[in-house]
């Protein structure tokens, strides 16, 4: 798969075009090595600007509820949903 294709999620019977494969893994690492970070007491600040970035560059594409979750500063529910894409 190239990373400029789409992923497509499902909701309720209907097929919503969504962020691209590249965005939707670079925020799944960044999400990951954000939680590994926290967990060993380092500094989070450069994956809280590239989770913010990537927060502008999906808002148009990506899922409501990935977006509420950012919005939110719910990382960890952002990064559940993300596995199950």
């Amino acid at each position: 798969m190239q990373s400029s294709e789409r992923t497509t999620t499902y909701t309720y019977g209907r097929e919503w075009s969504t962020m691209t494969i590249q965005q939707s893994t670079e925020l799944h690492n960044t999400l990951e090595d954000m939680m590994n970070r926290i967990t060993s007491g380092d500094d989070i600040a450069d994956q809280l600007l590239r989770i913010q970035e990537l927060s502008a560059e999906i808002e148009e594409t990506a899922p409501k509820t990935l977006m509420h979750y950012l919005e939110r500063k719910s990382y960890t529910k952002a990064l559940d949903l993300l596995k199950e894409v």
